[in-house]
């Protein structure tokens, strides 16, 4: 299904899919299209032993962007740009996203 999204939108629906695994694609800054199989939020992979010791993410001020745990990479952070975002699957739902 093609829809257009703005992107609080597109950042709702990555957040309804809760602690579910769900692929993307999108173009990065260089123009490179990448794709990766991700999860919302792992918290091991965010907080080292207490939660005083969290990371401190970068990008939580610009809403352009959505971090979220990329499975394929060591289970490391990406940030997904939402203005580039091309595709979002979890399940059965798939969608392409118009420019």
């Amino acid at each position: 299904m093609r829809q257009k999204m703005t992107l609080e939108q597109k950042r709702q629906l990555l957040d309804s899919f809760g602690g579910k695994i769900f692929s993307v694609e999108w173009v990065k800054k260089s123009g490179e299209v990448r794709k990766a199989t991700c999860k919302h939020f792992i918290h091991s992979k965010f907080v080292h032993g207490h939660a005083s010791k969290a990371e401190k993410n970068t990008v939580a001020h610009l809403p352009k962007y959505y971090s979220a745990c990329d499975l394929g990479k060591d289970e490391a952070w990406v940030n997904l740009n939402l203005e580039t975002l091309k595709k979002v699957k979890c399940g059965k739902v798939e969608i392409e996203f118009e420019d």
